[in-house]
């Protein structure tokens, strides 16, 4: 008789063996996804609105491309706080909630509404810079955005929206 685990301990270690290879071959070949082939070797998904979109790419370019955004693909929803000027000598703070949504580098929706209650005039200027931000920055990659430096109006108000993307980049 062979040494070792015998007949089934060789059987076990193989069927061990063969599930490992599948999982890996699976999660290579993009089984694990709801992803499909055509017959013409285009990858065929549905996006989020229900859009068939056909990409020609490999799993080595995927992952390549993902490694090199800036910022990985999400909806990022932070409260920001930042001093405001309510009259000499006296400063106060604001908080805003940003949201940001990012595809591919690319904001595809942004919005910052007022938390609490703020000063009546600070409301104003959160509203105008929120009117403001989708011509600004949907649309465009987040890396390479050129945002005044006062915008709507409210200079506080957009230097902690800049501060907020800068930061976004910086962390994810």
């Amino acid at each position: 008789m062979a040494k070792g685990l015998g007949i089934y301990g060789f059987a076990a270690k193989s069927i061990a063996i063969f599930i490992f290879v599948m999982l890996v071959s699976m999660l290579l070949s993009g089984c694990a996804s709801q992803e499909q082939q055509n017959t013409g070797g285009e990858l065929i998904k549905e996006n989020k609105t229900g859009t068939v979109v056909t990409e020609n790419k490999t799993g080595y370019e995927k992952t390549n491309e993902s490694i090199a955004l800036a910022v990985a693909d999400g909806t990022y929803i932070e409260n920001v706080t930042y001093p405001y000027h309510v009259g000499l000598p006296t400063e106060a703070n604001e908080t805003i909630e940003v949201k940001v949504t990012v595809e591919g580098d690319v904001i595809t929706d942004v919005s910052i509404t007022a938390m609490g209650t703020p000063h009546q005039y600070s409301a104003k200027l959160i509203l105008g810079l929120n009117a403001a931000l989708p011509d600004l920055v949907v649309g465009k990659k987040i890396t390479e955005l050129n945002i005044p430096k006062n915008v709507a109006g409210s200079s506080l108000t957009t230097a902690a929206f800049k501060g907020y993307l800068e930061n976004l980049v910086e962390t994810y």
